[in-house]
């Protein structure tokens, strides 16, 4: 005698349709959310791609988050992050290619190059330590 086996088929439920702006609101509480951003590189001479995970917040010897005067911990920059991981893993080896968090792209390489020339020109100008 055969026994029947019963299949059980899942059923998607279908959220609400959303406006653009809506679904851009959405994806950016959703980037909120993470703690973490991902670094994406990609190795020139193997092919090889990297993706990095580094916490958004600034971490204790412990690895718990330093809180600010608020009592909110202190966030990194998406634009320091990114240069740590790229210096990290090799940055004549590797080639950036963006920085997310969450499923938001928050740096690009044009981004970042920006942000490498305005930190230069702010130190040329004196306006941050470190320029001539």
């Amino acid at each position: 005698m055969s026994q029947a086996t019963q299949i059980r088929v899942p059923t998607t439920k279908v959220g609400p349709v959303r406006t653009h702006s809506e679904q851009v609101k959405y994806d950016k509480q959703h980037a909120e959310d993470y703690d973490h951003y991902y670094v994406m590189l990609r190795s020139e001479a193997t092919d090889l791609l990297v993706r990095a995970r580094t916490p958004v917040y600034y971490l204790d010897e412990d690895r718990r988050p330093i809180l600010g005067e608020d009592g909110q911990p202190k966030i990194r920059s998406p634009f320091d992050a990114s240069l740590d991981v790229w210096a990290a893993w090799g940055a004549d080896e590797f080639e950036f290619i963006v920085t997310n968090r969450g499923a938001m792209a928050i740096v690009t390489p044009q981004g970042l190059m920006g942000h490498i020339e305005s930190v230069e020109a702010a130190k040329q100008m004196g306006i941050i330590p470190g320029g001539e």
